[in-house]
């Protein structure tokens, strides 16, 4: 993230819609530059929802316009709900974010000892080795439970506690003890515990009711060629417990206000621990995780509360909100390229930092380390270990056992959601090194380029 324009507060009503007419106007230039068919955005301020903006396409198909009651899929904002569902459940003392997930999930099964809990999957900290796609992709209650029966042994590439790795199937077990829990399908345990207390009416896990209503469809590109990915996929419960929601701006503005109020469904010291940085991501210095929320440890001298969400080829959205300014902004959009899911989550920082006068972009980028520290071998699950090696000229390789000749690892922007140092793409990975103590990387954290692939490879002796 770089530096954003010059920004004045805006102190008055006047100011604050002028900022607002300006947002808008910057938002269906960039939508057009960068083909978003569709866009919601809210802002709060002082607390309350004040503005709204819907603007371009709920599909190119049918050019019927966005308004203010479409609703988006979110994805991984879908986190937070998670989260603060476990919380309101540790208020009523039915769970302990500290007791070992199989307390409350028996048939949860990982590969090792070692005491999973509540605590480490809101933090991404289990550290599960890979995210899974794989059958039954059922939905209902009970299909938590049927997929973790079908999958046991899950892995875990280092012991719980030690690497921040942003992980699905983390929250999916989070939902399974929701589902335990309550006697609820984990989805109506969300929606009657924290959505509708939120205010968020509109909000839901549901496919088949948001389309009986004003409803938005996922663009994006395949081999070159415009998608269209429907509102009902994907659908399944291992996939809906980490992204599943479908939502309007408002909902998203209404859930900024009652974390700014420090009511609602969950009280002030559980929405202040949600909050907190309980581990740092690796993403950056100043970068931090608290129960599904992203922090930023100073934007312009605040605590900046932010989560995107992005479901490849569909849609990419964001909410950031600072609590010291009592101000905050939701965007929304039916775009899914990967590139869309960054500019989206800079632009509601951006539009945010209009509001409260804070020009400067979060930029937290670490310093290039030293190549040789990467050189090694890294296993990962299955046959995917790699080879890194450095030639003559200062440049590093990957090879993977299968892979006919070595590939280049061209440095990059680290990739959504994961962790670590220095990235690198090569061949359809893309490789984010953790640094360890010893001077050497301890792991690569590697993402399939399409987004379909999130697994930890661990450095060989």
């Amino acid at each position: 993230m770089g530096c954003g324009e010059e920004a004045e507060p805006a102190d008055t009503p006047d100011a604050d819609a002028q900022v607002f007419e300006e947002a808008v106007r910057n938002l269906e230039a960039e939508m057009k530059s960068r083909k978003i068919p569709g866009l919601s955005m809210a802002v709060v301020l002082d607390g309350k929802l004040t503005f709204t903006a819907a603007l371009g396409v709920r599909s190119r198909e049918t050019n019927e316009p966005v308004t203010p009651e479409t609703r988006f899929r979110v994805s991984s904002m879908t986190k937070m709900l998670v989260a603060a569902t476990v919380l309101d459940l540790a208020e009523e003392g039915l769970v302990d974010l500290d007791e070992p997930v199989q307390t409350y999930a028996p048939f949860v099964d990982f590969d090792s000892d070692d005491k999973v809990t509540l605590r480490h999957l809101l933090t991404h900290t289990a550290g599960i080795v890979a995210d899974s796609q794989t059958k039954p992709q059922a939905i209902g209650k009970g299909s938590l439970q049927s997929w973790f029966e079908a999958n046991p042994d899950l892995s875990l590439a280092v012991p719980p506690g030690t690497l921040f790795n942003y992980s699905n199937l983390g929250f999916g077990v989070a939902a399974a003890v929701i589902e335990a829990k309550t006697g609820l399908y984990y989805t109506d345990a969300i929606r009657d515990r924290t959505m509708l207390p939120l205010g968020m009416t509109q909000a839901t896990f549901d496919p088949a009711a948001a389309m009986q209503g004003d409803h938005a469809v996922g663009h994006g590109e395949t081999n070159g060629k415009p998608t269209i990915l429907p509102m009902e996929e994907p659908n399944f419960s291992m996939w809906n417990s980490a992204g599943g929601v479908i939502a309007t701006a408002s909902d998203y503005a209404h859930l900024v206000e009652s974390f700014i109020a420090g009511t609602g469904p969950i009280g002030s010291e559980s929405i202040a621990d949600m909050s907190a940085t309980h581990t740092s991501t690796g993403w950056g210095d100043g970068y931090a995780y608290g129960y599904g929320l992203t922090i930023v440890e100073s934007f312009g001298g605040e605590r900046l509360l932010t989560h995107g969400g992005w479901t490849g080829e569909g849609w990419s959205s964001s909410v950031a909100w600072l609590p010291g300014k009592r101000a905050g902004v939701v965007l929304l959009t039916n775009a899914g390229e990967e590139e869309h899911v960054h500019y989206v989550m800079e632009e509601a920082i951006r539009v945010l930092g209009r509001f409260t006068g804070i020009s400067d972009m979060p930029n937290f980028a670490k310093p290039p380390s030293e190549k040789k520290k990467y050189v090694g071998t890294y296993a990962g699950p299955g046959l995917y270990t790699f080879e890194v090696s450095l030639d003559a000229q200062g440049d590093l390789w990957a090879k993977m056992a299968m892979w006919n000749a070595p590939e280049k690892m061209t440095p990059g922007d680290p990739p959504i959601g994961l962790s670590g140092g220095d990235s690198y793409t090569f061949g359809d990975f893309v490789g984010t090194f953790w640094p360890g103590k010893s001077g050497q990387s301890e792991l690569m954290v590697v993402r399939s380029r399409q987004g379909t692939m999130n697994f930890v490879a661990v450095r060989q002796p």
